[in-house]
């Protein structure tokens, strides 16, 4: 089960050792909405598997540094899951993805 599915695109989802190295990323970018971004994906990975699971949803400001955090190399998560959700939330940035957020 992932610990972290987002509210965007095609709902993509992490695991949480992948999710906590992504808050590590985010946190390093020193952005308002990164940490905010940062702080919803660290509680949604860190709840117990017994725990309700809430999709996170970012505002664009959050999206747009996600995209950036995803395309430096210093993330070492799985390298399909970070291609993924990269061209995930770039398309819903450029409002490429024609649903609506969930």
């Amino acid at each position: 089960m992932a610990a972290v599915r987002f509210a965007f695109g095609d709902r993509p989802e992490v695991d949480q050792r992948d999710a906590l190295e992504l808050v590590k990323v985010l946190l390093e970018r020193a952005d308002l909405a990164a940490g905010r971004a940062a702080k919803k994906i660290e509680h949604e990975a860190k709840k117990g598997p017994d725990e309700a699971r809430a999709d996170v949803q970012l505002s664009r400001d959050a999206l747009e540094q996600l995209v950036e955090a995803l395309s430096e190399s210093r993330w070492r998560g799985d390298p399909r899951t970070v291609a993924h959700l990269r061209r995930q939330a770039r398309a819903y940035v450029r409002g490429d993805w024609d649903r609506e957020p969930y």
